[in-house]
């Protein structure tokens, strides 16, 4: 497992760009630079640090509970309980959009702390604006079964 701090998004970029070239949409690795910056591969990023990949119109789901715009997504990453998480990517699939925005899909697995290794799936969409990548919508769940 690979430590680092949530978004799982960050370590998907460059296989975001390799999905969606074959589709014939307008993103270049030029484009992407920014967004490969944000990789954290192996290094802890704090939840206050996230706030240049999100904007004042960005929506999270965070299992189940809605948080709009880069302030309250902020406060919710940055008040996760945990001290240290590891995960794992086992799957993930990129599409282009339309509108050349980077819609993935991820589905992986995470261990926080001492608990014991969780699954997750989280979806999200990157969109250029105004020569940066930013999260616009963002989902995580973990894979728990929620029977009753």
């Amino acid at each position: 497992m690979t430590l680092s701090i949530y978004p799982v998004w960050l370590h998907c970029s460059e296989h975001a760009l390799n999905a969606a070239q074959p589709h014939g949409r307008a993103l270049n690795r030029h484009n992407w630079e920014p967004v490969k910056r944000f990789s954290v591969h192996g290094v802890p990023v704090c939840g206050t640090q996230l706030g240049a990949i999100y904007i004042d119109a960005s929506c999270l789901t965070w299992e189940g509970q809605h948080y709009l715009g880069k302030a309250a997504i902020v406060e919710k990453l940055s008040s996760l309980p945990f001290q240290k998480i590891a995960h794992s990517i086992t799957a993930q699939d990129h599409q282009p959009t339309p509108d050349s925005c980077i819609l993935s899909m991820v589905v992986g697995q995470l261990k926080a702390d001492d608990d014991p290794i969780m699954g997750f799936h989280q979806s999200f969409i990157l969109k250029k604006m105004n020569d940066a990548w930013v999260c616009t919508n963002d989902t995580f769940r973990l894979a728990i079964h929620n029977f009753g």
